[in-house]
């Protein structure tokens, strides 16, 4: 399997594709510290887990390497993580849960879509 990334900015499509599991990273001020040290995090998550879906909400609400603008649930003096979509395909169905609010927010309102 793969999976596909479209990217656009404003002047021209482009179009990635990976192997799963699949982390996509954005970032206004710092896209490419942001894609090394998220994804060198992925990485150490991925190295410890037999099923990466098994932890990988807690991942996501997560501050490693450290609370701020480079971890996975990131917070900025001017900006934070506002939202968390984690979409799992499987033999089963394709699952889409969308968090409305920072993923380490216990107050921040989770919904499920299930395809099968």
């Amino acid at each position: 399997p793969r999976v596909g990334r479209f990217r656009w900015d404003g002047l021209a499509l482009a179009r990635d594709t990976f192997r799963p599991p699949c982390l996509f990273v954005s970032s206004l001020l710092h896209q490419v510290e942001a894609e090394r040290a998220r994804g060198a995090a992925w990485s150490r998550f991925l190295g410890r887990s037999a099923r990466p879906t098994a932890g990988l909400a807690d991942w996501l609400a997560g501050h490693e390497p450290e609370r701020g603008g480079l971890s996975p649930c990131m917070h900025r003096e001017d900006a934070v993580t506002v939202s968390r979509t984690i979409v799992t395909v499987d033999e089963t169905g394709i699952r889409m849960t969308y968090t409305a609010g920072s993923p380490c927010d216990p107050a921040a309102v989770v919904t499920t879509h299930a395809l099968r």
